[in-house]
């Protein structure tokens, strides 16, 4: 039985640090896009909805409290 792991830590290169700090910034920009085309097509779709009635349709039932 193990009792003891050994695991080796080097530093990050400067290479990996730019690498990451490029992904980061590539999925930051992708996330603010969407956002942006979520909240235009959210107010387009909301001007072209009409509002909805709550009351009950024919001959569907109510639900009542006992």
């Amino acid at each position: 039985m193990m009792k003891y792991v050994h695991v080796k830590v080097r530093p990050v290169d400067e290479d990996e640090k730019q690498a990451a700090a490029a992904n980061t910034s590539r999925l930051r920009e992708l996330r603010l896009a969407k956002e942006a085309i979520a909240r235009e097509t959210g107010r387009s779709q909301a001007m072209l909805t009409v509002k909805k009635s709550r009351a009950p349709r024919d001959g569907q039932r109510t639900l009542r409290a006992s």
